[in-house]
């Protein structure tokens, strides 16, 4: 034990400057020119990834919250639609279903309430 706390006394009257070793890592690089992937840099490269991704990909990650979100809007203008529990309980908010619900019911009043606008309608917003 006495080993180990004399290498951690530090000496006062040492003037031996502690040098750090230069990392050879590119990600740690202040050059931001230096920071490629594929040949081009990396903020490019990430902004075009994520527009192909976005054109590309035509999945949802959550489609059961999405439709949910739909079917609230569907209810307070129809006055039919299935209602989830999270929604009997209160635990979401009805901000997002609104815009929604203004438009349906905004079609719902010119008598131009198709299926196929409805629809659509969902794309836009």
């Amino acid at each position: 034990m006495e080993k180990i706390r004399e290498r951690f006394k530090q000496k006062k009257s040492s003037s031996e400057s502690v040098t750090l070793r230069k990392r050879s890592s590119f990600l740690y690089s202040t050059d931001i020119k230096t920071l490629k992937l594929f040949g081009i840099s990396i903020t490019v490269f990430s902004v075009v990834f994520r527009l192909l991704n976005c054109i590309l990909v035509q999945t949802s990650f959550v489609p059961d919250e999405y439709w949910q979100s739909l079917e609230i809007p569907h209810r307070m203008v129809f006055s039919y639609g299935y209602e989830t529990w999270e929604w009997k309980e209160g635990i979401r908010g009805y901000s997002y279903p609104l815009l929604f619900a203004l438009m349906y019911k905004l079609l719902h009043l010119i008598n131009y309430d198709t299926v196929y606008l409805l629809v659509r309608l969902q794309c836009i917003i």
